[in-house]
């Protein structure tokens, strides 16, 4: 989307998507050890 993006706003709106996004994968990741020892996961 932000490679996309037309405009300043529409490419800042788009960072903070993915900005939010990966903060829950994150999160997600620290909860689950078992996650974060996977090798494709963390690949």
């Amino acid at each position: 989307a932000c490679l996309q993006a037309k405009t300043v706003g529409e490419s800042s709106q788009a960072e903070n998507s993915l900005s939010g996004a990966l903060k829950t994968l994150f999160a997600v990741s620290e909860n689950y050890p078992d996650l974060k020892a996977n090798q494709n996961f963390t690949q």
